[in-house]
């Protein structure tokens, strides 16, 4: 930062030569006294070297202590924005209500998924599941017109920023036989045919996706009613080989850390091992690497707080919930709440806890439970929303209203993360081409941690347009941010404002547009859209976007700079 000189800005070989000359005076006088010569003899070295006066930067805002120490930079104030939080609806990506039409359909059905991509975008939801009925080729392989439907699909979602949940299946109702086992299902080794046909298209796609179900088996793909994965013996060890067979093939494809989900703890525990050769009895949490086939396998839920056992995905629902608790710590879980009548699981009072212990980030939208909890008024722990008036974006089959709070309100915008910045300090005072500092506090009122990768850079805005932006390194999870950018030396006299981008790293990828932005969820500080005007990297790099280009970002902190020439 450039040493305080009364507001008079010296280039370095200057500012040593000046304080070479008067480092022993100085250190001899008082503060007061030192600063009143110092500003005295900055305007005589400025006239005596032809340097023009700079402008003097500094913050309008109230001194605080700050908790988060002294790097150097200064003494730190806090930045006046709102913390508190919104009931906003954020699309923010890769959580949320997920949408999908219950039976997907046939892959030759191409303008039918197109449909229900733009659905899902309509109501601003981030989160699709493709529910595809593979029931056309029992007997043959995935035809070529197919699998370029699906990868039609799939760009249309990359385009519309939204992440997928791939589930499959060879029948969407029960066509079964007199003892209520599905009888319409390749053998094995043909749907371990197709899952290496659809990895190989998946594979194109690794922006797009947010999880692949083992699925396959039984109506739905829920990996039930079939003889394929019924039982504990047989069904438990071919649906252990059809995970097996989703690892193996989406890794030789390239998509070595995509999410593979298996229906019940149970499954996993059969999977396991076999995988390790183990012989464990029930669930118990081993702690593995990023990069194994163990931390990839999760868990995906379609019977989320039905009864006791969800009916039937828990054995021992205490101990599932406990090792669900740390696998959901780096996996997505989620899936549907269960199509039944409501009652003590599924109210409020148990539900609540239940969400934020198994770290839910998606649940199917457009259920009968889902739509039973849209008429139950809120009435849980949480002051933001019970007994709260909020206004409801249109989504799914609800118009745009004004109401009370309901229970799918809270659990659908608490869904994945929600962040609300609690502290935000910035440096009260600065110099163009100097040191900037940024630090605070978000907390994470939502059920989970964000489980993509991000960016983070830095705006300095005037009104609605960026002028400068440089990358900076934020780990949303840690809860606390603390940050040192230098200014660019051109800012001249104005009102500008500080605003933090976050966004979805894709690079690499077609779908690295930037654009995928997670917005906080503090009142009025969210989702500020500006325009970039020929921005740079500090770190040189070119120019990332056009000038047209309107992108979201969250606020700050706001200062202004004027031109006295003396501090």
């Amino acid at each position: 930062m450039v040493p305080d000189m009364g507001g008079v800005c010296l280039t370095p070989e200057r500012q040593h030569l000046s304080l070479l000359w008067f480092h022993n005076i100085m250190k001899k006088m008082n503060e007061l006294t030192a600063r009143i010569i110092r500003n005295i003899i900055a305007v005589f070295i400025s006239a005596l070297l032809g340097v023009v006066p700079g402008v003097a930067i500094f913050f309008t805002l109230t001194a605080c202590d700050s908790p988060v120490g002294n790097k150097g930079t200064g003494e730190m104030v806090d930045s006046g924005i709102d913390y508190t939080e919104s009931t906003a609806q954020l699309r923010n990506p890769a959580r949320g209500p997920s949408l999908d039409p219950g039976n997907f359909g046939q892959l030759t059905n191409l303008s039918g998924m197109l449909s229900q991509i733009n659905h899902t975008n309509t109501f601003q939801y981030t989160v699709q599941r493709f529910y595809i009925n593979l029931s056309d080729y029992i007997n043959i392989p995935i035809p070529e017109t197919a699998l370029n439907n699906l990868a039609e699909a799939l760009a249309e979602a990359r385009r519309l920023e939204i992440t997928v949940i791939m589930s499959f299946m060879y029948h969407g109702h029960y066509p079964c036989d007199c003892t209520g086992h599905c009888i319409y299902e390749p053998v094995l080794d043909t749907i371990f045919g197709h899952i290496d046909q659809i990895s190989k298209v998946l594979a194109k796609y690794p922006d797009v996706l947010l999880l692949i179900k083992s699925s396959m088996l039984g109506p739905w793909g829920e990996q039930h009613s079939t003889p394929l994965a019924q039982g504990t013996t047989n069904g438990d060890s071919n649906i252990a080989l059809l995970v097996e067979k989703w690892l193996d093939c989406t890794k030789k494809y390239g998509l070595p850390n995509i999410q593979i989900s298996v229906r019940t703890p149970r499954h996993y525990l059969s999977w396991y091992n076999y995988k390790y050769g183990t012989n464990h009895s029930s669930v118990a949490y081993t702690p593995h690497s990023k990069g194994t086939d163990a931390y990839r396998v999760g868990l995906w839920n379609d019977a989320f707080m039905s009864n006791s056992t969800d009916m039937g995905t828990f054995v021992d629902r205490d101990n599932d919930m406990e090792w669900l608790n740390k696998k959901a710590s780096y996996t997505f879980y989620g899936g549907e709440p269960g199509n039944i009548t409501l009652n003590e699981w599924s109210d409020i009072p148990i539900m609540e806890p239940a969400a934020y212990k198994t770290r839910a980030s998606y649940l199917r939208d457009g259920t009968g439970m889902s739509r039973r909890w849209e008429n139950i008024v809120y009435n849980g722990t949480d002051p933001v929303y019970k007994n709260k008036t909020i206004t409801v974006v249109g989504y799914n089959w609800h118009p745009t209203e004004t109401r009370t709070a309901t229970a799918w309100d809270w659990l659908r915008l608490h869904l994945g993360y929600r962040f609300v910045v609690r502290e935000s300090l910035v440096s009260k005072k600065i110099v163009p081409g100097g040191k900037f500092r940024l630090a605070g506090t978000i907390e994470n009122v939502g059920f989970a941690p964000i489980l993509v990768a991000t960016q983070a850079s830095v705006i300095i805005a005037s009104g609605d347009t960026s002028l400068y932006e440089t990358p900076v390194d934020i780990d949303l999870n840690s809860g606390k941010y603390d940050v040192t950018i230098t200014l660019p030396s051109t800012l001249s006299n104005g009102q500008y404002t500080v605003y933090l981008k976050v966004w979805r790293d894709k690079r690499g990828t077609p779908g690295d547009t930037h654009n995928e932005v997670v917005a906080f969820a503090n009142n009025g500080e969210f989702a500020h859209s500006l325009f970039h005007h020929n921005v740079t990297y500090a770190t040189g790099n070119s120019i990332i976007f056009n000038s047209a280009s309107e992108i979201r970002a969250n606020k700050l902190a706001a200062f202004s700079i004027t031109g006295d020439g003396v501090l």
